[in-house]
């Protein structure tokens, strides 16, 4: 097949770097412009810019996907099918349309289950067993294209944001490449999302990163998980933000944020119904670091209030 990839972030790179190793061939890569980024607002391109560079394939990064320009160097490229992950734009339906396949996606859940831009993040957030991802055909609605292919990923206690996805992105190339391996010898086995069972994965807002220690064990742990580790669920001392990057469940039980032990294992915290453990931290302006070691920096104290 002859495809245009769309893709931005490290997620993308799976299914980028698997298509290119193999016989289809990658006409474009379209990517996010360049964009400022830290303290130095330094420009910074996308990891997917960065593989198209060092592979010698062809790269656009368009400001705007309407412009003329961009638009006449798209159609002369006469692709059979888009392939699109992570990109982070929404596509106009030109581009959708343009191609005789069509266009596809890998989306980071078992649709309809999770629409939007958080699905990983939402998914141990909200405490589920398992997620998946599904290759869909885009249409204008948002993640609602026709199913070609889903499949299961198991969410497990240890995982977080960053091995969930790593997994996820892992799968995306592999059902990408057998979509693409399929599409031309025979009728994909499409099925449409069942709308009543459509939820939504929405963007993470910036009062969910705080930790409330009133809340439960399972809650907390969950938080802190989905969090890691960026954006990173953060709790307040000496009235600066500390990001809580890992902790552990614990049979201790306290008062809600009351600090109950302090060990080189961690420092113990209460909960709504027990404790967790505070294993890994990072405080503004800092490395991270463990738990233990920022207490004592810190002199923190059993029997205070987080």
């Amino acid at each position: 097949m002859k495809l245009v990839f769309f893709g931005s972030p490290e997620f993308a790179l799976d299914s980028l770097r698997i298509i290119h190793e193999s016989e289809h061939e990658i006409l474009a890569v379209i990517s996010q412009p360049d964009k400022p980024k830290g303290r130095g607002r330094i420009l910074q391109t996308t990891p997917v810019s960065l593989f198209a560079q060092q592979t010698n394939l062809k790269l656009m990064k368009p400001q705007d996907l309407n412009e003329d320009s961009f638009t006449s160097q798209y159609k002369a490229l006469k692709p059979e099918i888009n392939v699109v992950i992570a990109y982070g734009r929404i596509l106009p339906e030109w581009i959708i349309e343009f191609p005789e396949y069509k266009t596809i996606n890998a989306h980071a859940s078992l649709l309809p289950k999770y629409r939007g831009a958080a699905p990983i993040t939402r998914a141990i957030l909200t405490g589920e067993k398992a997620t998946g991802v599904s290759i869909v055909f885009i249409t204008k609605k948002l993640d609602a294209g026709d199913i070609i292919f889903q499949e299961n990923v198991e969410i497990k206690t240890d995982d977080n944001a960053r091995s969930l996805s790593k997994k996820l992105s892992a799968l995306s190339a592999d059902l990408f490449l057998k979509t693409l391996d399929l599409i031309k010898v025979e009728k994909l086995p499409t099925k449409k999302q069942d709308e009543s069972q459509v939820s939504y994965a929405a963007k993470i807002s910036k009062a969910e990163l705080r930790i409330d220690f009133s809340q439960s064990s399972k809650e907390l742990l969950d938080k802190i998980r989905a969090f890691y580790p960026k954006p990173g669920a953060y709790t307040v001392y000496e009235g600066k933000r500390l990001k809580i990057l890992e902790a552990a469940p614990t049979e201790t039980k306290g008062e809600c944020g009351q600090v109950i032990n302090i060990d080189k294992g961690g420092v113990t915290i209460g909960t709504k119904d027990g404790a967790i453990k505070i294993k890994k931290v990072k405080a503004e302006g800092k490395n991270e670091m463990s738990a233990y070691d920022y207490s004592q920096g810190h002199r923190v104290k059993e029997g205070e209030i987080f």
